[in-house]
């Protein structure tokens, strides 16, 4: 049935509810000959109109939802991850507590003064490794946030990618080694997150700055049997797949250390000192975003080290 083509449907709507409220009175009625019709025709288009009414507040009910929604999930999530960070912060400090109980004595007649090693490098590894037996060694940087004891399970290289000293989940993870790598191995490979907290491996992205390396160039790693002191040699990034670092990142041979030295080269990184087959080298290694799935490496040469006496770091 058409009805007043010309009539905006707001007027319409208008006209229909006078007419309703009319004959509710008992008012007769007059009708223009455009609104001629019966009264079941007009209660039909009233009750649409009140089920369009109605359409329209389910709908504004569901925005206003919907915008709920997208205001609070993102912002549990946030809340989340700040107890994530906050939880994964609390973890390192109790570490760092726990690693201060395993200091052992600077004896004198350890010759460190042409070194830059000093009491806190004095670690009992073995005494660490008494609160988790993964751990194989300990990583300092000083002027920075590297403290951390260095963890290794033989099973799952992962296992500590997202887990704390004490085992326990933790977003910030640990300080883990490769599992490539073997006692007397050229290249010491280390991992650890960029964390935005500034904890772990994140300071390393300031060393793509030649001020900041020149000032804290001194990579420190204790293990069982030593004390030993690393200079910053290389710095530079590349794709976590590459297949040719993969390869050559822990060398075997003469070739595989020209090939690790070329693929520094050939991603254009920075080199403050060679170095070549023979050279004891500790890599630390973490996430960077100038290439997709990026690592940041920040390689050390070793400059010297300070070897344990015979039973100065086992834990009695």
């Amino acid at each position: 049935m058409e009805l007043g083509r010309n009539i905006s449907v707001r007027t319409w709507r208008m006209r229909i509810r006078l007419i309703l409220k009319q004959q509710q009175k008992g008012l007769k009625i007059i009708l223009p000959n455009i609104l001629k019709t019966d009264m079941r025709d007009l209660k039909s288009l009233e009750n649409k109109y009140k089920m369009d009414k109605k359409k329209d507040v389910i709908l504004k009910r569901l925005l206003k939802i919907l915008f709920l929604l997208m205001i609070g999930i993102p912002l549990c999530l946030i809340l989340i991850r700040i107890g994530q960070y906050a939880a994964s912060a609390h973890k390192n400090a109790a570490t760092a507590k726990i690693a201060a109980r395993y200091q052992l004595p600077l004896l004198e007649e350890y010759e460190i003064s042409a070194l830059p090693i000093n009491k806190e490098d004095f670690i009992d590894i073995a005494g660490l490794k008494t609160e988790n037996p993964d751990t194989v060694g300990y990583v300092r940087i000083e002027g920075t946030p590297v403290d951390y004891p260095v963890l290794k399970n033989e099973k799952n290289q992962d296992k500590y990618l997202r887990a704390g000293f004490d085992g326990e989940y933790s977003v910030s993870g640990s300080i883990f080694m490769d599992n490539a790598c073997y006692e007397g191995c050229m290249n010491t490979v280390l991992y650890g997150h960029n964390m935005k907290s500034g904890d772990m491996f994140s300071v390393l992205k300031n060393y793509t700055d030649s001020e900041f390396t020149q000032n804290h160039n001194i990579i420190k790693y204790v293990d069982e049997n030593a004390i030993s002191v690393y200079k910053v040699c290389a710095v530079f990034s590349a794709p976590a797949g590459d297949k040719e670092l993969i390869h050559c990142l822990i060398p075997y041979t003469k070739e595989e250390m020209e090939a690790l030295k070329e693929c520094i080269s050939s991603a254009g990184g920075a080199v403050y000192e060679d170095f070549g087959f023979g050279d004891k080298l500790i890599t630390l290694a973490t996430c960077e975003y100038t290439h997709k799935n990026g690592r940041l490496f920040v390689v050390g040469k070793l400059d010297g080290s300070v070897e344990f006496k015979r039973g100065d770091n086992s834990h009695q």
